[in-house]
């Protein structure tokens, strides 16, 4: 792969330049503004953009697909390539577009540096796409129509164009051992081997706490409550609630509804302290269920406290990530990136019943190899949550039906 740096006046003109150079299917790499000296002391220096590219992109493997029929995460380079780059780059520069929003105040020099800035990205958004779409397209014409099909069952539920492109080589792989089984059915085994699932919270002889964390609005306290439910009413296990949501309006007395419904204690906790002294008080509970506040991934105060809370401890704490499957694909590797110091173990998927749109569930699952533990399909308690299992996943991205 050749990697080269650029410089130009503004995106356009460096998006030509790589062409010439490095031709159409160029993928950029970073993109940043420089200032180049000029006049007495640089003060006539003006802003140069520099644009990182490569040439010879493609998707092949890393290495050699292990035979067992999963796809592993470093069995491709799709994840670096498109995300940990360039959607990092891309989030560089609406960082840096915030920053200028807050500079220009009302300087109308500033306003203008703005608004081609902001041109600039839109252009280099696109760029990327279509990059990566024509070298897609190009791909699939050595295909058979069977396997297209299943490409577009899967691009169709919104699994990323360069991982249903990364299956379906593997699956004609994967074809001279299949013994004439179809090619949908050698699929479903691929993604059912690719989705890691931990099944129920299991309880054992000791005391389990489980956390639940994640953005604000995904479900987290109906979700405890789902899962409060289950194994108070249906398992006869003793389970407790401690809530460190303190932020949201209600959020204290909407807990203590579900509890006194279900005849469970709840505790609530807003400091680190208070946190020890409800884990006392429940501390002859099977399960203890901890419901926190909801917050931006980029709140890093919120973000601090929290794992000051839930870490001082040195709890044995098993820390569910709560993603909603309605939020876009870029945010949600932004919440699993930004969440990560809370050390999650397991994913748990929301609001299932309000897409149509299924492919999230693998693009995070195989970009965090983290294992999914429920996935909830409605508001419900506690009907409307079921534990994550890797064929029926794969079904539904397939669009074929469950048994």
């Amino acid at each position: 792969m050749k990697v080269k740096k650029f410089e130009a006046l503004d995106m356009p003109q460096a998006l030509d330049m790589i062409k010439r150079e490095l031709g159409p299917n160029a993928v950029i790499l970073s993109t940043r503004k420089i200032r180049k000296s000029g006049g007495i002391f640089g003060l006539l220096s003006r802003p140069i953009l520099e644009v990182t590219a490569a040439s010879d992109y493609d998707f092949n493997a890393k290495k050699t697909i292990e035979e067992k029929g999963a796809l592993k995460k470093d069995d491709m380079n799709w994840s670096s390539a498109r995300f940990e780059s360039l959607q990092d780059d891309i989030n560089k520069v609406k960082s840096e577009v915030s920053t200028l929003m807050a500079l220009k105040a009302g300087n109308n020099e500033e306003e203008d540096e703005l608004k081609e800035f902001i041109a600039n990205y839109n252009v280099l958004d696109r760029k990327v796409d279509a990059i990566l779409k024509s070298a897609v397209e190009n791909k699939l014409k050595n295909f058979p129509h069977e396997t297209i099909e299943i490409y577009n069952a899967l691009t169709t539920n919104k699994v990323e164009d360069a991982l249903a492109l990364k299956l379906i080589e593997f699956l004609e792989a994967k074809s001279h051992a299949t013994n004439g089984a179809k090619k949908i059915d050698v699929m479903l085994k691929i993604i059912k081997s690719s989705i890691k699932t931990s099944g129920q919270i299991a309880l054992g002889g000791t005391q389990k706490v489980v956390a639940l964390v994640g953005p604000t609005g995904v479900g987290k306290t109906t979700t405890i409550a789902k899962l409060a439910a289950i194994y108070a009413l249906q398992k006869k296990q003793k389970v407790g609630i401690i809530t460190i949501d303190t932020y949201r309006i209600a959020a204290v007395e909407q807990v203590k509804t579900y509890a006194k419904i279900l005849d469970i204690p709840v505790e609530v906790a807003m400091t680190e302290e208070d946190l020890n002294t409800a884990l006392d008080n429940l501390k002859f509970k099977d399960l203890v269920l901890i419901d926190t506040a909801g917050m931006s991934p980029h709140n890093k105060k919120q973000m601090a406290e929290l794992k000051e809370i839930l870490t001082k401890r040195h709890l044995d704490l098993e820390t569910h990530l709560v993603l909603s499957l309605t939020t876009s694909l870029e945010d949600l590797f932004t919440a699993v990136k930004k969440f990560s110091e809370l050390n999650c173990k397991k994913l748990l998927f929301t609001k299932i019943d309000e897409t149509t749109r299924y492919g999230n569930i693998l693009n995070l699952s195989l970009r965090t190899q983290l294992p999914i533990s429920y996935i909830s399909n409605g508001q419900n308690v506690p009907e409307d949550i079921i534990t994550a299992e890797s064929e029926a996943i794969a079904k539904i991205l397939l669009n074929m039906r469950a048994n």
